[in-house]
């Protein structure tokens, strides 16, 4: 038996609920925000925001395997080292917060498809792996970056020859038992070495039902070998386009009715509910919700969480979801988005950005102040002054605790058996369509 989450419902409101999650020293409330962090600055901000009282609902957080080697893996080899004057570890902050807050490795697996990230992948498992690990891996990404090279003028043939590659790498894996046993393996070793509490399983990104069930045959197989010093999750990693496929969405509620497993991740990739013409997609969302409420009911010990969740995550966190996840930006797609100049302000009312060049505006008539009670947005007194960088980190802070202020006003709706309190709060914004993901149920 692999170690489990101990889950106590605090609160109940129809179909939504609060709990308290523990894992050892480990205790998270939900619902419950779980940050993306993607480079050591986002890390230490986190690091600080954790201490703040008003930080109650921030209990876990996320990092790319891809990302450990600048973020979490240089920590935990300096946790060891001690400063002379004080004799506490150079890292105590570090130490103190890992103590109490759910450390999670990101496979992120879908960069086998996707283009962004895919060198930054390469270069990173090259450093990490111990001596052969990995090495079907590493052979299928250096020849893809050899193939990239050789048809960087014909980014059409080079697509298409990606896609094939792609399929065929998992296709082959899953013909040889031993090559995929060894992939899981050495993959989830990986996540204990760059500090993960949780096995989720390294399994590809699902656009058909061939790699659905590849998916499923991974999972199963990471639940047999996975360490049992920590919990092990299902992992559904999936295009978006799955949820305009009736038949995969029927197979994947089938497959969480079946699963015993405790943790369910789902990671729906470049996510969208919330613009027009998307009435299917939510209702396939929607659908999936219902049967993770529909499951809870039976067994309350499950538990869901969903990454790159974006402006889904209120209404995720209202229904089907304990524990939700975005970037510390909010902004869950690819892209350079706010790096090279003051990047938006998430307006907390709105649940929407608002573009830099328009606050001055706002602040004005906000008696020069942002329209946020967060203790970041308090500390700022003028925009005219603040720079790029500078601000850049205090709207990631602000993202972080706005999110956190939007678990705890969730929870103290269903405290007062006042879920509609959330769904007003979400009709009344800028991505109200979302509205439709929480059921209306009148009180017995």
């Amino acid at each position: 038996m692999s170690q489990s989450f101990i889950v106590d419902t605090l609160y109940e409101d129809r179909f939504a609920r609060t709990t308290q999650i523990t894992l050892g020293e480990k205790v998270v409330l939900t619902p419950n925000f779980c940050t993306l962090v993607q480079n050591q600055y986002e890390f230490d901000s986190l690091i600080k925001l954790s201490l703040l009282d008003e930080a109650k609902h921030l209990g876990a957080y996320v990092i790319r395997i891809f990302d450990t080697l600048n973020t979490l893996i240089p920590r935990l080899q300096r946790q060891d080292q001690m400063d002379i004057s004080s004799g506490q570890s150079l890292e105590e902050l570090f130490i103190r917060f890992n103590r109490t807050n759910i450390g999670i490795i990101d496979p992120a697996t879908e960069y086998l498809l996707y283009e962004f990230h895919a060198g930054r992948f390469l270069r990173t498992l090259r450093k990490i792996r111990k001596q052969r690990q990995l090495d079907v891996l590493i052979k299928y990404l250096e020849e893809r970056y050899a193939k990239k090279e050789h048809l960087k003028n014909n980014v059409i043939e080079y697509e298409a020859w990606k896609k094939a590659a792609h399929k065929k790498f998992w296709y082959d894996l899953d013909r040889n038992a031993l090559e995929r046993g060894r992939f899981v393996g050495d993959y989830l070793d990986l996540e204990t070495m760059c500090g993960s509490g949780i096995s989720i399983p390294p399994v590809p990104i699902v656009d058909s039902e061939g790699m659905l069930d590849i998916a499923l045959r991974i999972n199963r197989l990471a639940k047999a070998i996975a360490p049992r010093t920590k919990p092990y999750a299902t992992y559904l990693l999936l295009q978006k386009s799955v949820l305009r496929n009736d038949a995969l969405v029927n197979k994947i509620i089938e497959y969480m009715k079946a699963d015993p497993t405790q943790l369910t991740i789902i990671k729906i990739k470049n996510l969208d509910l919330w613009s027009a013409g998307l009435v299917r997609q939510r209702e396939a969302y929607r659908r999936l919700m219902d049967t993770m409420c529909e499951i809870r009911k039976k067994n309350p010990s499950k538990l869901y969480m969903a990454l790159e969740n974006w402006f889904v995550s209120f209404a995720s966190a209202c229904y089907g979801f304990n524990i939700v996840s975005t970037s510390m930006h909010g902004y869950d797609r690819d892209s350079e988005y706010g790096t090279n100049t003051r990047g938006s302000w998430f307006d907390p009312d709105l649940m929407y950005y608002v573009p830099f060049e328009d606050l001055e505006t706002i602040v004005h008539n906000n008696g020069n102040r942002l329209p946020c009670y967060c203790s970041i947005c308090k500390q700022i007194e003028s925009l005219e002054n603040i720079e790029r960088d500078a601000w850049n980190m205090l709207r990631r802070e602000h993202y972080v605790l706005t999110m956190n202020e939007y678990m705890r006003m969730i929870s103290q709706a269903i405290k007062e058996q006042n879920i509609e309190l959330a769904i007003d709060k979400l009709s009344n914004s800028e991505v109200s369509r979302l509205k439709t993901l929480i059921p209306r149920e009148e009180k017995q």
